[in-house]
């Protein structure tokens, strides 16, 4: 039986560590876990700047799903934890890392969504995979927006995977771009029933 709860600051240890394992040669992996921990899902909820919603089997933490709310006030918010993150990629690897940024932020830009979410990061555990749990996160989140009031919301993957459950989901490709060598696609989700 799976159960999925709202994600508490003591959970973040669990989320840090599932997302060092689990996205590997992800780009805020490269970052540690510290960073991983404290600002890419901390800040969202030490600043209320979004939500999380883990699931568990029995007491087993089996994957989570991370949203952040996209408004005006948040885009200001999260001008500290971009800096901060620029900053630190220039300072460790200033030649390799700068090119790159500029090529995702100008990618990021140029996508326009009228929804006022994003779904940041979506992941399930190697060994709770194949059992319907990422479908049961992505169900759980689009009830959370639905409870406040929030249309839609977008995200973004290089994962095949992770596409074709989005798509399955009722996510529509809007947008590809290459950005280290992989190719991500920025998907929408609208409710319309409401």
């Amino acid at each position: 039986m799976i159960d999925i709860r709202t994600v508490s600051s003591q959970d973040l240890p669990s989320i840090a560590g599932m997302h060092m394992r689990l996205f590997e040669g992800d780009y805020s992996t490269s970052l540690g876990y510290d960073f991983v921990k404290n600002y890419y899902y901390g800040i969202l909820l030490d600043g209320r700047l979004g939500f999380g919603l883990m699931a568990y089997e029995g007491d087993s933490p089996a994957g989570f799903i991370f949203g952040a709310y996209d408004h005006e006030k948040i885009k200001r918010l999260k001008l500290l934890p971009q800096a901060m993150r620029t900053f630190l990629c220039l300072i460790t690897r200033p030649r390799q890392n700068y090119p790159w940024l500029k090529l995702f932020f100008k990618a990021k830009r140029s996508f326009v969504s009228p929804f006022k979410a994003e779904l940041v990061s979506l992941c399930v555990k190697n060994e709770f995979q194949g059992r319907g749990i990422g479908r049961l996160l992505i169900r759980a989140f689009k009830d959370r927006l639905r409870s406040m009031q929030i249309r839609g919301c977008w995200t973004k993957t290089y994962s095949p995977e992770a596409a074709r459950l989005y798509e399955s989901e009722g996510f529509l490709e809007k947008q590809g771009f290459d950005f280290i060598g992989r190719s991500y696609r920025f998907y929408v989700w609208e409710n319309k029933n409401g």
